[in-house]
Protein backbone atom coordinates (compact mmCIF):
# COMPACT_ATOMS: atom_id res chain seq x y z
CA UNK A 1 0.00 0.00 0.00
CA UNK A 2 3.03 2.29 0.27
CA UNK A 3 4.12 1.77 -3.33
CA UNK A 4 3.18 4.18 -6.11
CA UNK A 5 4.04 4.22 -9.84
CA UNK A 6 7.03 6.41 -8.94
CA UNK A 7 8.12 4.98 -5.57
CA UNK A 8 8.91 1.36 -4.66
CA UNK A 9 9.12 0.55 -0.95
CA UNK A 10 11.02 -2.59 0.03
CA UNK A 11 11.68 -4.23 3.37
CA UNK A 12 15.23 -3.89 4.71
CA UNK A 13 16.86 -7.31 5.01
CA UNK A 14 19.84 -7.80 7.32
CA UNK A 15 22.34 -9.67 5.21
CA UNK A 16 25.02 -9.62 2.51
CA UNK A 17 25.05 -10.74 -1.09
CA UNK A 18 25.25 -14.51 -1.42
CA UNK A 19 28.56 -14.31 -3.32
CA UNK A 20 30.07 -12.24 -0.49
CA UNK A 21 28.82 -14.75 2.05
CA UNK A 22 30.45 -17.61 0.12
CA UNK A 23 33.70 -15.65 -0.02
CA UNK A 24 33.53 -15.00 3.73
CA UNK A 25 32.94 -18.70 4.46
CA UNK A 26 35.77 -19.68 2.13
CA UNK A 27 38.11 -17.16 3.75
CA UNK A 28 37.41 -18.61 7.20
CA UNK A 29 38.14 -22.14 5.97
CA UNK A 30 41.41 -20.94 4.40
CA UNK A 31 42.64 -19.56 7.75
CA UNK A 32 41.69 -15.98 6.91
CA UNK A 33 43.42 -15.94 3.51
CA UNK A 34 40.95 -13.78 1.58
CA UNK A 35 43.38 -13.43 -1.32
CA UNK A 36 43.39 -17.19 -1.90
CA UNK A 37 39.62 -17.33 -1.47
CA UNK A 38 39.13 -14.66 -4.13
CA UNK A 39 41.66 -16.35 -6.40
CA UNK A 40 39.78 -19.66 -6.20
CA UNK A 41 36.43 -17.98 -6.89
CA UNK A 42 37.82 -15.82 -9.71
CA UNK A 43 39.37 -18.86 -11.41
CA UNK A 44 35.98 -20.57 -11.49
CA UNK A 45 34.20 -17.43 -12.73
CA UNK A 46 36.69 -16.93 -15.55
CA UNK A 47 36.47 -20.59 -16.53
CA UNK A 48 32.66 -20.37 -16.51
CA UNK A 49 32.60 -17.33 -18.81
CA UNK A 50 35.27 -18.83 -21.06
CA UNK A 51 33.33 -22.08 -21.35
CA UNK A 52 36.22 -24.12 -19.92
CA UNK A 53 34.69 -24.91 -16.53
CA UNK A 54 34.31 -28.65 -16.01
CA UNK A 55 32.72 -30.62 -13.22
CA UNK A 56 35.59 -32.57 -11.71
CA UNK A 57 35.23 -36.04 -10.27
CA UNK A 58 35.68 -36.15 -6.48
CA UNK A 59 39.24 -37.45 -6.96
CA UNK A 60 40.13 -34.70 -9.46
CA UNK A 61 38.65 -32.05 -7.22
CA UNK A 62 40.60 -33.42 -4.24
CA UNK A 63 43.84 -33.21 -6.23
CA UNK A 64 43.03 -29.69 -7.42
CA UNK A 65 42.25 -28.49 -3.90
CA UNK A 66 45.39 -30.06 -2.43
CA UNK A 67 47.48 -28.21 -5.03
CA UNK A 68 46.13 -24.96 -3.54
CA UNK A 69 47.04 -26.00 -0.02
CA UNK A 70 50.60 -27.22 -0.45
CA UNK A 71 51.87 -24.90 2.29
CA UNK A 72 49.49 -26.45 4.85
CA UNK A 73 50.56 -29.42 7.02
CA UNK A 74 49.04 -32.67 5.75
CA UNK A 75 46.48 -32.92 8.57
CA UNK A 76 45.44 -29.29 7.93
CA UNK A 77 45.10 -30.01 4.22
CA UNK A 78 42.69 -32.86 4.87
CA UNK A 79 40.70 -30.90 7.48
CA UNK A 80 40.41 -27.94 5.10
CA UNK A 81 39.22 -30.18 2.25
CA UNK A 82 36.53 -31.63 4.53
CA UNK A 83 35.38 -28.10 5.36
CA UNK A 84 35.38 -27.13 1.68
CA UNK A 85 33.29 -30.19 0.87
CA UNK A 86 30.79 -29.19 3.56
CA UNK A 87 30.67 -25.64 2.17
CA UNK A 88 29.93 -27.01 -1.29
CA UNK A 89 27.08 -29.12 0.16
CA UNK A 90 25.74 -26.06 2.00
CA UNK A 91 25.74 -23.96 -1.15
CA UNK A 92 24.10 -26.76 -3.16
CA UNK A 93 21.26 -26.70 -0.65
CA UNK A 94 20.98 -22.95 -1.21
CA UNK A 95 20.80 -23.40 -5.00
CA UNK A 96 18.17 -26.15 -4.61
CA UNK A 97 16.09 -23.86 -2.38
CA UNK A 98 16.36 -20.98 -4.86
CA UNK A 99 15.31 -23.33 -7.66
CA UNK A 100 12.26 -24.40 -5.65
CA UNK A 101 11.26 -20.82 -4.86
CA UNK A 102 11.67 -19.49 -8.39
CA UNK A 103 9.98 -22.53 -9.89
CA UNK A 104 7.00 -21.90 -7.60
CA UNK A 105 6.92 -18.21 -8.51
CA UNK A 106 7.08 -18.93 -12.24
CA UNK A 107 4.84 -21.97 -12.56
CA UNK A 108 2.39 -21.55 -9.66
CA UNK A 109 2.20 -17.82 -8.93
CA UNK A 110 2.90 -16.65 -12.46
CA UNK A 111 4.81 -13.67 -11.06
CA UNK A 112 8.61 -13.61 -10.75
CA UNK A 113 11.67 -11.38 -10.79
CA UNK A 114 12.47 -10.45 -14.38
CA UNK A 115 15.92 -9.17 -13.36
CA UNK A 116 17.16 -12.33 -11.70
CA UNK A 117 20.91 -12.25 -10.95
CA UNK A 118 23.23 -13.23 -8.05
CA UNK A 119 23.27 -9.70 -6.63
CA UNK A 120 19.55 -10.04 -5.86
CA UNK A 121 20.09 -12.96 -3.48
CA UNK A 122 21.16 -12.23 0.10
CA UNK A 123 22.49 -14.50 2.83
CA UNK A 124 20.70 -13.19 5.91
CA UNK A 125 22.02 -12.98 9.45
CA UNK A 126 19.28 -15.38 10.61
CA UNK A 127 20.56 -18.12 8.27
CA UNK A 128 17.84 -17.69 5.67
CA UNK A 129 18.04 -16.43 2.09
CA UNK A 130 16.56 -13.11 1.07
CA UNK A 131 15.36 -12.12 -2.40
CA UNK A 132 15.45 -8.43 -3.27
CA UNK A 133 14.89 -5.95 -6.11
CA UNK A 134 11.51 -6.97 -7.47
CA UNK A 135 11.16 -3.70 -9.38
CA UNK A 136 11.04 -5.57 -12.69
CA UNK A 137 8.49 -8.30 -12.10
CA UNK A 138 7.18 -10.38 -14.96
CA UNK A 139 3.74 -11.94 -15.10
CA UNK A 140 2.71 -15.13 -16.89
CA UNK A 141 -0.96 -15.60 -17.69
CA UNK A 142 -2.62 -18.97 -17.16
CA UNK A 143 -2.12 -20.07 -20.77
CA UNK A 144 1.60 -19.23 -20.63
CA UNK A 145 2.06 -21.05 -17.31
CA UNK A 146 0.31 -24.14 -18.63
CA UNK A 147 2.30 -24.11 -21.88
CA UNK A 148 5.58 -23.70 -20.00
CA UNK A 149 4.62 -26.43 -17.54
CA UNK A 150 3.87 -28.69 -20.50
CA UNK A 151 7.32 -28.06 -22.00
CA UNK A 152 9.06 -28.73 -18.69
CA UNK A 153 6.99 -31.84 -18.09
CA UNK A 154 8.01 -33.28 -21.45
CA UNK A 155 11.68 -32.36 -20.93
CA UNK A 156 11.68 -34.12 -17.56
CA UNK A 157 10.14 -37.33 -18.89
CA UNK A 158 12.13 -40.57 -18.80
CA UNK A 159 11.74 -40.86 -22.56
CA UNK A 160 11.59 -37.44 -24.21
CA UNK A 161 9.27 -37.10 -27.22
CA UNK A 162 10.70 -34.41 -29.51
CA UNK A 163 7.39 -34.05 -31.39
CA UNK A 164 5.52 -33.41 -28.13
CA UNK A 165 8.15 -30.86 -27.07
CA UNK A 166 7.90 -29.10 -30.44
CA UNK A 167 4.09 -28.92 -30.06
CA UNK A 168 4.44 -27.52 -26.54
CA UNK A 169 6.96 -24.92 -27.74
CA UNK A 170 4.52 -23.87 -30.46
CA UNK A 171 1.72 -23.57 -27.88
CA UNK A 172 3.98 -21.29 -25.81
CA UNK A 173 4.50 -18.99 -28.81
CA UNK A 174 7.80 -20.11 -30.33
CA UNK A 175 7.95 -20.11 -34.12
CA UNK A 176 10.76 -21.70 -36.14
CA UNK A 177 11.75 -21.56 -39.78
CA UNK A 178 11.37 -25.31 -40.30
CA UNK A 179 9.94 -28.31 -38.48
CA UNK A 180 13.16 -30.07 -37.44
CA UNK A 181 11.91 -31.31 -34.10
CA UNK A 182 15.36 -32.47 -32.98
CA UNK A 183 16.63 -28.87 -33.09
CA UNK A 184 13.47 -27.54 -31.44
CA UNK A 185 13.95 -30.09 -28.64
CA UNK A 186 17.56 -29.00 -28.05
CA UNK A 187 16.50 -25.35 -28.12
CA UNK A 188 13.87 -26.10 -25.46
CA UNK A 189 16.51 -27.81 -23.33
CA UNK A 190 18.87 -24.85 -23.74
CA UNK A 191 16.16 -22.38 -22.67
CA UNK A 192 14.51 -24.29 -19.85
CA UNK A 193 16.69 -27.15 -18.64
CA UNK A 194 20.39 -27.50 -19.43
CA UNK A 195 23.01 -26.65 -22.03
CA UNK A 196 24.64 -30.07 -21.61
CA UNK A 197 24.06 -30.74 -25.32
CA UNK A 198 26.75 -28.22 -26.21
CA UNK A 199 29.43 -30.36 -24.56
CA UNK A 200 28.74 -33.25 -26.92
CA UNK A 201 29.32 -30.92 -29.87
CA UNK A 202 32.33 -29.18 -28.37
CA UNK A 203 30.65 -25.79 -28.12
CA UNK A 204 32.45 -23.85 -25.40
CA UNK A 205 29.59 -21.54 -24.38
CA UNK A 206 25.75 -21.56 -24.44
CA UNK A 207 25.89 -18.66 -26.93
CA UNK A 208 27.99 -20.72 -29.32
CA UNK A 209 25.55 -23.62 -28.93
CA UNK A 210 22.57 -21.35 -29.62
CA UNK A 211 24.28 -20.14 -32.79
CA UNK A 212 24.77 -23.78 -33.83
CA UNK A 213 21.06 -24.51 -33.28
CA UNK A 214 19.95 -21.31 -35.00
CA UNK A 215 22.02 -22.13 -38.07
CA UNK A 216 19.89 -25.27 -38.47
CA UNK A 217 16.45 -23.97 -37.47
CA UNK A 218 16.25 -20.20 -36.86
CA UNK A 219 13.64 -18.49 -34.72
CA UNK A 220 10.84 -16.64 -36.44
CA UNK A 221 9.54 -15.39 -33.10
CA UNK A 222 10.27 -15.92 -29.42
CA UNK A 223 7.73 -15.09 -26.68
CA UNK A 224 8.95 -12.40 -24.26
CA UNK A 225 8.01 -14.56 -21.28
CA UNK A 226 10.37 -17.31 -22.45
CA UNK A 227 13.38 -14.99 -22.40
CA UNK A 228 12.87 -14.02 -18.76
CA UNK A 229 12.23 -17.60 -17.63
CA UNK A 230 15.37 -18.67 -19.50
CA UNK A 231 17.36 -15.96 -17.69
CA UNK A 232 16.36 -17.48 -14.36
CA UNK A 233 17.28 -20.94 -15.63
CA UNK A 234 20.72 -19.77 -16.79
CA UNK A 235 21.36 -18.04 -13.46
CA UNK A 236 20.95 -21.23 -11.46
CA UNK A 237 22.88 -23.32 -13.97
CA UNK A 238 25.76 -20.87 -13.64
CA UNK A 239 25.59 -20.97 -9.85
CA UNK A 240 25.61 -24.75 -9.92
CA UNK A 241 28.57 -24.84 -12.31
CA UNK A 242 30.58 -22.53 -10.05
CA UNK A 243 29.93 -24.93 -7.18
CA UNK A 244 30.93 -27.95 -9.26
CA UNK A 245 27.61 -29.61 -10.10
CA UNK A 246 25.33 -29.58 -13.12
CA UNK A 247 21.86 -28.10 -12.67
CA UNK A 248 18.90 -29.20 -14.81
CA UNK A 249 16.22 -26.64 -14.06
CA UNK A 250 13.57 -28.49 -16.03
CA UNK A 251 14.12 -31.70 -14.08
CA UNK A 252 14.07 -29.78 -10.80
CA UNK A 253 10.88 -27.88 -11.63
Amino acid sequence: KYTTPNVLIMECLDGVKLAESVEDDLTKILKGDRTLARQMMDEKRKALFAGTLSTDSPRQELQRLRSKLVDYPLHQQMYTIVQLTFLKWKQKRAVDLLLDVHGHQILVNGKFNGDCHPGNVLALSNGKLGLIDYGQCKTLNDAERLSLANIISHLGATSVDDVAVAKAMDDFGFRFQNDRTDIILETARLFFDSDAGRKKLGCSTPQEYLEYLQARNPFLSVPDAAIFVARASFLFRGMGALLGFEVHTGEHW
